[in-house]
């Protein structure tokens, strides 16, 4: 078994690894984070691969967990620093991580530090759960702003839905008695409402 440690970067990456046998750094490198699975791809034998939650983390594992022979943990950051900080016999440096990493794994700490990776369905699924979140807080806040630029003219929509039949008739109706700036910017962010609203509804990729 290698064990193999990653301190992932958006551009580089260090990479770690010791064997099974002395427990001794056999290799290290520095790699571009886009080579990482090419890289461990080539270290023959079985692998466990170690890296921390971070921005690249997930898709990387997944990608890693693709490979033959090779047992992925993305692991706790904040539970992985505090081990890591007893290992490291000086300053903290991204090479000093990757061999902590590798080393929690070949002492079988690794484990217990590693948070759940969602399968790609699951992942998928979740995307789209989170993008919808978004578009409906941009709908919220642009509903908000239109009724504060309403406000701001002197005017008021009654409505409580401003994209339903009589939210809409209203501010047709009021938008021409506005400065002409304000009926603009009216205009504009009914355009934006209306574009969100479609993508929340579904008539958007996001079917």
């Amino acid at each position: 078994m290698r064990h193999i440690g990653l301190d992932v970067h958006k551009r580089d990456t260090k990479v770690c690894w010791m064997d099974d046998g002395t427990g001794e750094i056999s290799g290290r490198t520095t790699v571009s984070t886009s080579e990482v699975l090419s890289t461990i791809r080539a270290l023959p034998g079985e692998r466990c691969v170690v890296l921390e939650v971070g921005a690249q983390s997930w898709f990387l594992a997944r990608a890693l967990m693709s490979l033959p022979q090779t047992q992925v943990w993305v692991v706790d950051a904040f539970r992985a620093h505090r081990a890591l900080e007893g290992m490291r016999p000086g300053t903290k440096t991204d090479k000093t991580d990757a061999e902590g990493l590798a080393r929690l794994s070949f002492e079988g700490r690794a484990a217990a530090m590693a948070v759940w990776l969602a399968d790609p369905l699951t992942h998928q699924l979740r995307t789209v759960s989170h993008t919808r979140l978004t578009l409906v807080r941009q709908a919220t806040a642009l509903q908000n702003q239109i009724r504060a630029l309403l406000q701001s003219e002197g005017a008021n929509c009654r409505s409580t839905d401003l994209m339903g039949r009589q939210g809409q008739r209203e501010l047709t109706l009021l938008t021409p008695t506005l400065a002409p700036v304000a009926a603009e910017c009216l205009t504009q962010l009914r355009d934006s409402l209306v574009f969100v609203k479609q993508q929340v509804q579904g008539r958007g990729r996001l079917s």
